[in-house]
C-alpha cells in the first residue's frame, strides 16, 4: 500500500512540476481556449494540460514494472494488462490531444474510448464480482463486460 501511495504522490508532484512548462508551451504554440460564446473562460486558457498528467502518470506506472518489491512483482505478473492499459491510455490521450489542437467530432472520441475499454476487457481488465459487505459477493459473469465498458467510458467522459 505504501508503494501505491508513493507512486500516487510522486505522480501528482511530477504533474505539478511539469504543468508550468506545459502552460508555457501551450501559450507559445497558441494552443489556447479563447473566450467566446461556447467557453466559460474570460481569458485564454491553455488546452493541452493533459500532457503533464499523462506523462507523470505513465512514467510512474512504468516504473512500477521495474521495482524490486512485492508491488513490482505483482505488476510484472499482470504485465500484459498493464501494457495494454498504458497503450489504451496512450491512444485516448493522443485523440484528446488532437481534439485540443484541431477539434474532433465527439463520435470519434467516443469510438476511441469504447475501443480502448473493449481492448482492456479482452485482456482481462474487467469487473468480475461486486462485493456485498465483508462476506458475500455477486459474480457478474458476462455482465462484467458491459458494466466495465460503461464504467471506463463514463469515467473518461467525466474527466475529459
Amino acid at each position: 500500500m505504501r508503494t501505491y501511495f508513493c507512486v500516487y504522490l510522486s505522480s501528482a508532484y511530477l504533474a505539478l512540476l511539469t504543468t508550468p512548462f506545459v502552460i508555457w508551451f501551450a501559450r507559445r504554440r497558441g494552443a489556447l481556449d479563447k473566450p467566446g460564446f461556447r467557453s466559460v473562460h474570460t481569458h485564454p486558457i491553455p488546452r493541452i494540460g493533459g500532457i503533464a498528467i499523462y506523462l507523470s502518470s505513465t512514467c510512474l506506472i512504468v516504473s512500477l514494472l521495474f521495482m524490486n518489491n512485492a508491488i513490482g512483482e505483482q505488476f510484472r505478473e499482470v504485465r500484459l494488462q498493464v501494457i495494454t492499459l498504458l497503450g489504451a491510455a496512450t491512444c485516448v490521450f493522443l485523440v484528446g490531444l488532437v481534439d485540443d489542437l484541431r477539434r474532433l467530432r465527439a463520435r470519434y472520441k467516443f469510438m476511441v474510448e469504447v475501443l480502448a475499454a473493449a481492448v482492456l476487457c479482452l485482456v482481462g481488465v474487467r469487473i468480475g464480482t461486486i462485493g456485498l459487505g465483508e462476506t458475500s459477493s455477486i459474480s457478474l459473469g458476462w455482465l462484467g463486460w458491459p458494466l466495465t465498458l460503461l464504467w471506463i467510458v463514463t469515467g473518461m467522459a467525466a474527466i475529459v
